[in-house]
């Protein structure tokens, strides 16, 4: 057999290569002192970018509806327009905003409506009004605004003397004979001419049997907004009259007033509630009844749907003592003078 023994003089030198290697490697990890670094390097603080707001105010864009009413409007109608365009304003995330002054409108640079309750026949104020906003004229008279989409809610110009002579033929039905009185509104002579025209139609000369002899229907006047002491010198100049029922014009709607011809005994029609009247003084209610064309015209109107004007129905409520057979009298009457087959003015 044959052994091969083999030179292991390179094994003995490879270990001391490897230490020598060693040795001249750590010197390049450690510091200039020759220890082993401590202090890792730290990254300098990155500074956030801060974006200042600016001054200027970005505009609101939310369309506007724009109310406004006379002053002296009528608080029922008035409301019901309000509770309306709340409701509209609402549904369609709009804004609703108040005006009394007509030449203080202040018209705001997003206003998508503007809802008018007046009875003048031409507004000031309203130049500025451009051709894409919408006008809604609500009253009973109408009225135009150059350049603007616009619809009317209202009666037309009969329309006062129409309520007033349905009044008037309710009166002379109710009243023995036909010892009849109004107080109405100097500003106001429409309505008082289709009062006494009324009741002539009912009864003709109206001229009582016994005396006091008086060319009934008598009637005074009082200025807008006058206060009870001013319509009970109106009143009591009727009840010198021996006047037993007297009409309370549009406008002439005070409670005072109401109690005082109650105690008095005097029977009363108007366009108002019966409230602070005793039992049995109030005959009827005769008013325009505006809820359902407003509910049904204004939202259209106001999302653009001019498809046609609308006008209230003449209503007669709070009736009493009125007997069946003469109120269907009364509903053939208010058709005639709805259709124009009877004149309330009589020109």
């Amino acid at each position: 057999m044959k052994i091969i023994i083999e030179d292991s003089s390179c094994m003995k030198i490879f270990p001391k290569c490897l230490l020598v290697l060693l040795m001249m490697l750590i010197p390049g990890c450690t510091s200039a002192n020759g220890n082993l670094p401590t202090d890792l390097p730290v990254p300098s603080t990155i500074t956030p970018i801060v974006i200042q707001p600016t001054n200027t105010p970005i505009p609101d864009q939310t369309p506007v509806i724009l109310f406004y009413s006379d002053p002296d409007s009528e608080e029922s109608l008035k409301g019901i327009i309000d509770t309306t365009l709340q409701n509209i304003s609402d549904q369609n995330s709009m804004v609703l905003e108040f005006r009394t002054d007509i030449n203080n409108l202040n018209l705001p640079e997003n206003l998508f409506a503007l809802v008018i309750l007046s009875e003048m026949e031409n507004l000031t104020g309203l130049d500025e009004i451009s051709s894409d906003i919408k006008v809604i004229r609500i009253g009973s008279t109408g009225g135009n605004i150059d350049n603007a989409q616009q619809v009317h809610i209202g009666i037309n110009e009969n329309g006062l003397a129409i309520e007033g002579f349905i009044a008037g033929y309710i009166a002379a039905m109710q009243t023995e004979e036909w010892r009849i009185g109004m107080i109405g509104l100097t500003s106001n002579n429409t309505n008082q001419v289709g009062f006494i025209n009324g009741v002539k139609y009912f009864c003709g000369l109206c001229s009582p049997i016994f005396p006091p002899y008086e060319a009934y229907p008598l009637y005074t006047q009082v200025n807008d907004g006058s206060e009870f002491v001013e319509l009970k010198i109106a009143a009591d100049l009727l009840l010198q009259k021996a006047v037993n029922t007297i009409y309370l014009a549009p406008g002439v709607n005070n409670p005072e007033l109401k109690n005082y011809l109650s105690q008095m005994g005097i029977k009363m029609i108007g366009n108002g509630e019966a409230d602070d009247v005793g039992d049995g003084y109030w005959i009827a209610t005769v008013r325009w009844d505006w809820n359902p064309v407003i509910e049904e015209v204004l939202p259209k109107a106001i999302l653009g749907d001019f498809s046609g004007n609308g006008a209230p129905d003449i209503l007669v409520g709070n009736v009493n003592d009125i007997s069946p057979s003469r109120l269907v009298l009364v509903s053939e009457l208010i058709e005639y003078l709805t259709e124009g087959i009877v004149d309330p003015i009589g020109k």
